[in-house]
């Protein structure tokens, strides 16, 4: 049956038209809005242009529409698709993929740790045969989550899907990963700043600082040892029962060559600030390449990397800050706050917003 979904491009541009119609500027919006920062409607604006992918709330289009005086429907744009039974369909029942269900009794802490351990026994025993297990939640294991995270058609058999899964990981091998640094950079960083001011401000963030306490970061480097699919800390915090489902998760065996490749499979991004999964797929590949880094979980905004070796060295740590820095802007901030994140660490988590 036809149900119709928002065109993201086409609503931002409506929204541009509309403020630029009544002579405000970015800055204007913000402040009505009563936004922390302008960087929003700046991508709102470069999704108007097809650069980003980012919509405002429903309660800002609701704001917009009573400043302006206009209808929802004057806002929103929408295209008519097609949402058949196979949609809802399981791909690992298309695919004839093996799926493990979580662990999962309740206890936050313990199912985070010993999801952990799951997971690094099935790569030891999986792997050699050919196959990576990923996590990753069961509403993601259907045709609709896999289209709309960027696959270009519905396939109704394996031998389709897999030309799409190949497509899909060829789009990120046109290019060596310094331009595709550079496109994450320029594509999700630098396009949203509105003067020279900004971006060197920005740039300055990119230089290793020079300091004794920075310093000391890598003069006390340790294995930490334990470690969670999700961060260990955040188990305890009182939201945590609402985000966290160890129920709705599973492990899915993929047959790939790469653990990369993975995201062929489960294509991840093309929403908000979250850049498309070509540039997920080039950031795999050099996270592996570099420092062994593996897919240990795909959620529908976040991502965990578990590596068997912690980096330890000032070398690779700082150029491993650097490209997560760019990447994700919204967990990894800084030198010292993501050398100190990720020195020691079995896991790298990732989020977008």
């Amino acid at each position: 049956m036809p149900i119709r979904v928002i065109n993201c491009q086409a609503t931002c541009a409506n929204i541009k038209k509309i403020i630029e119609e009544n002579g405000l500027t970015p800055k204007n919006v913000k402040e009505l809005l009563n936004l922390d920062s302008v960087q929003s409607i700046y991508k709102w604006f470069a999704t108007a242009k097809g650069k980003r992918n980012s919509l405002p709330s429903v309660d800002n289009v609701i704001i917009l529409a009573n400043i302006f005086g206009v209808s929802l429907d004057t806002i929103y744009a929408t295209n008519e698709i097609f949402f058949g039974g196979f949609m809802g369909r399981k791909l690992t029942d298309l695919l004839g993929i093996k799926c493990i269900p979580a662990i999962s009794t309740g206890n936050l802490c313990e199912d985070n740790l010993a999801n952990a351990r799951l997971y690094v026994k099935l790569l030891d025993e999986y792997e050699r045969r050919g196959l990576y297990p990923v996590l990753i939640n069961k509403e993601m294991d259907n045709e609709w989550f896999r289209l709309c995270m960027g696959h270009t058609k519905v396939n109704d058999n394996k031998e389709k899907y897999q030309k799409d899964v190949e497509w899909t990981i060829e789009q990120a091998e046109f290019s060596c990963f310094e331009v595709w640094l550079g496109r994450f950079l320029y594509d999700y960083r630098l396009d949203c700043f509105k003067d020279k001011k900004e971006v060197e401000e920005y740039l300055e963030k990119l230089v290793p600082p020079v300091s004794e306490e920075y310093e000391s970061i890598f003069a006390n480097a340790f294995d930490k040892g334990k470690y969670g699919v999700f961060n260990i800390n955040e188990m305890n915090y009182s939201y945590a029962p609402e985000f966290f489902h160890f129920e709705d998760l599973e492990f899915v065996l993929l047959p790939v060559k790469n653990p990369w490749e993975i995201l062929g499979w489960f294509p991840f991004g093309r929403f908000n600030a979250c850049p498309n999964p070509n540039y997920h797929i080039a950031l795999a590949k050099e996270l592996y390449q570099k420092f062994g880094a593996k897919i240990m979980y795909v959620g529908k905004d976040n991502m965990t990397y578990y590596l068997e070796k912690p980096l330890m060295t000032k070398a690779d740590i700082e150029y491993a800050s650097k490209i997560l820095m760019i990447a994700d802007g919204d967990l990894y901030t800084d030198y010292p706050s993501t050398a100190e994140s990720i020195i020691g660490s079995h896991t790298w988590q990732l989020w977008w917003d």
